[in-house]
């Protein structure tokens, strides 16, 4: 019988050797893609920001 915790060491090795790197993922050795900052962001795409509003009222249980 096999030990389950050999089973489980077993499948992750399978898993890890299935995964190969995107080539077009960045490696950490790469500079990420640059995010373009948030001031060129068109206006339509800003959320609108919401004024606080005071929390819903507790719900009592009937």
């Amino acid at each position: 019988m096999v030990n389950i915790a050999e089973q489980n060491a077993g499948a992750d090795d399978m898993v890890r050797a299935h995964i190969t790197p995107d080539p077009e993922t960045p490696t950490p050795e790469q500079d990420p893609p640059v995010q373009p900052p948030p001031s060129e962001v068109p206006p339509s795409e800003v959320p609108p920001v919401s004024e606080p509003t005071a929390p819903p009222p507790p719900i009592k249980a009937v």
